[in-house]
């Protein structure tokens, strides 16, 4: 009896053994514990800091790169918290979000030396998270082909924490720049395009690293959507990019897709973000904000984040902006290309299928509205009013009321009980001389 006894206990230890397996990776003193994906063969380990918290004296600074964990163990079963933005549950958001992500397949060695695929997400530059991005569906594709890959993704800063706009941040940006030959330190002053100091980081930390999880430095592919393609676009142009991938994809997005303008042309938008972060209101005109803002409370700072996205006067009133010589983005991609400089390394560019349907105006039921949509939203100021109308009219003209050639594309006459133009706007707002693909 006692030996069937012990018998049904070793057998019930190997069970429960076999039941909560938990794949580990060491990094430096700290063990990392993912989750097995159940069923796909695949192992997942996420919400890893890359960075800092970009919080306190780091808020509006650049991203310092994370060299180790304090832990012994790290909980990496699960995605970390989004970015600052509208739209998520409260719960779901902090500004200590900058976190990376890694799907691989299941039992990898550390020398299978798998190629790295680098996801971007898009969102117009205030919104979006790693954690809307499952990358099994791309891990177990590249399986099944035989072409097994290593998928990671992470977070980055969004809107005015990302992307600070007005003429204080364009000045700050112009103390003590030195040539950007490597990924800035907690001491560079440099305040612009903290988003894609953090993508820059990000991968500074996959060259590092992604080789104890089996992959295989020398082989990371960036490839990023919409506001993330901008991204990675625009850092093809100017930036170590080069050092840390081989090879760039971009969906929906070029150095050229977003209004490109001098931060300081945008202190309205600044001053509407700090007069909505209570214990900074009194700041907003002063000239003098970021020490105050460095010093808020992250609860104040969500208010403020908030009500930019609400308040704002422009479609994407944060984005990529010009920080002049030695920055980032210091000159426009015309003229990166008229001297025929940007890396040098194989890139894949098109459009995604039916991406600007979403963006679309509902409330748009006539040709006429059509065209009165297309002079308020997309007019250049130096251009005459008969110009714009000129313009409107033979856009309407390539883009005829047809709901069969409209978009969503591929769905013949259907409308969606939506007005028969709905489509046809849609249409004009994904127009692009690039060749479209579907998302995968």
């Amino acid at each position: 009896m006692v030996s069937l006894s012990l018998l049904l206990l070793s057998l019930g230890w190997i069970a429960s053994s076999a039941a909560v397996f938990e794949p580990k990776v060491r990094l430096g003193r700290c063990t990392l514990v993912g989750d097995d994906i159940k069923g796909l063969k695949q192992e997942f380990f996420g919400g890893i800091p890359y960075a800092e918290p970009p919080v306190g004296k780091l808020r509006l600074k650049p991203p310092v790169l994370k060299t180790r964990l304090e832990a012994q163990s790290f909980d990496a079963r699960f995605f970390g918290p989004a970015c600052l933005q509208d739209g998520l549950p409260l719960d779901s958001v902090s500004e200590n979000c900058l976190t990376i992500n890694i799907f691989r397949p299941a039992g990898l060695a550390p020398e299978a030396g798998l190629p790295v695929l680098f996801w971007v997400y898009g969102g117009g530059f205030d919104s979006g998270a790693s954690s809307i991005y499952n990358g099994s569906g791309i891990v177990a594709q590249s399986v099944a082909r035989g072409t097994p890959v290593i998928y990671v993704n992470f977070n980055y800063r969004l809107g005015p924490l990302g992307f600070p706009q007005g003429q204080e941040g364009k000045n700050i940006d112009l103390v003590s720049r030195g040539k950007f030959q490597s990924i800035p330190s907690a001491n560079d002053k440099k305040a612009l395009n903290l988003a894609m100091k953090d993508q820059l980081t990000a991968l500074q930390w996959v060259q590092e690293n992604i080789g104890l999880f089996g992959g295989d430095k020398n082989k990371v592919t960036v490839f990023g959507q919409s506001a993330g393609a901008i991204m990675t676009s625009i850092l093809l142009l100017n930036s170590p990019i080069a050092q840390y991938a081989r090879a760039a994809i971009l969906q929906s997005g070029s150095p050229s897709t977003a209004l490109t303008f001098n931060a300081a042309r945008r202190e309205t938008e600044w001053q509407k973000f700090v007069t909505a972060v209570p214990s900074c209101t009194i700041t907003a005109k002063s000239g003098r904000t970021f020490d105050c803002l460095q010093k808020a409370n992250s609860s104040d700072i969500l208010k403020g984040v908030l009500s930019a996205r609400s308040n704002a006067g422009e479609l994407f009133p944060y984005d990529p902006t010009l920080d002049g010589p030695d920055g980032l983005f210091p000159e426009l991609p015309s003229q990166f290309y008229a001297r025929g400089k940007f890396a040098r390394i194989p890139t894949i560019a098109g459009t995604t299928l039916d991406e600007g349907t979403i963006f679309t105006p509902r409330t748009i039921g006539t040709e006429s509205q059509i065209r009165d949509y297309i002079i308020a939203n997309y007019s250049p100021p130096a251009v005459t009013v008969q110009t714009l109308a000129k313009t409107a009219d033979e856009l309407l003209r390539l883009y005829p009321n047809d709901p069969a050639q409209g978009s969503p594309f591929n769905t013949g006459s259907e409308t969606f009980g939506l007005s028969p133009v709905y489509k046809q706007t849609a249409a004009l707002r994904e127009a692009s001389p690039l060749s479209s693909f579907s998302l995968f």
